[in-house]
């Protein structure tokens, strides 16, 4: 049964990462329009990635606890920072998804030709890049921890450094959004 449920276990990983990227390249789509539409699409893609990232989540949480349950323990340092990690990355991928569906609900109901400011500053915020730069660095720290196994305090570290990666790839986004012609 062990080796089943890992299975599920890593596909749920595969699919999660498949879908954040998905969803990466809809907040591209997004950053790039020139269109309402193109928004109403980047906007779309971005949360069905993000929603398929907190389904597959929740899948392999699912897994990991019983996997935990039969061989391992909650006490033990990088499953508890694990665990952590898992649950502020999905938090971030649920505001993705939530931000991404109100911008495409905004894009829906706008008349315009052309691409309004606001919408464009709105579908270029390097908020939305940053979750989503924050949520995949965590993700990508959460397995160091499960392939390096480290005590406590080693994989706290090893998260934070995930997480200030992710901030870090988010500084391009920030740079574009200041250069960006848009009248306020």
């Amino acid at each position: 049964m062990y080796d089943l449920v890992l299975a599920i276990h890593v596909i749920a990983v595969i699919a999660l990462f498949l879908a954040i990227g998905y969803a990466t390249m809809g907040l591209g789509r997004m950053r790039r329009a020139s269109s309402v539409g193109e928004v109403a699409v980047g906007a779309r893609d971005t949360a069905l990635g993000a929603l398929v990232s907190l389904a597959a989540t929740v899948v392999l949480v699912a897994a990991a606890g019983e996997l935990v349950r039969d061989r391992w323990s909650w006490s033990i340092g990088w499953i508890r920072a694990s665990t952590t990690g898992v649950a502020i990355a999905w938090l971030l991928g649920l505001a993705l998804m939530l931000r991404a569906q109100a911008l495409a609900r905004t894009a829906k109901s706008v008349s315009a030709s052309g691409l309004p400011a606001a919408l464009r500053r709105a579908a270029a915020s390097p908020l939305l890049w940053g979750a989503a730069q924050v949520m995949t660095l965590l993700y990508v720290g959460v397995l160091i921890l499960m392939f390096a196994k480290p005590g406590g305090d080693a994989a706290t570290i090893i998260l934070i450094i995930a997480a200030l990666l992710g901030l870090g790839a988010t500084m391009p986004a920030i740079a574009r959004y200041r250069r960006l012609d848009i009248p306020r």
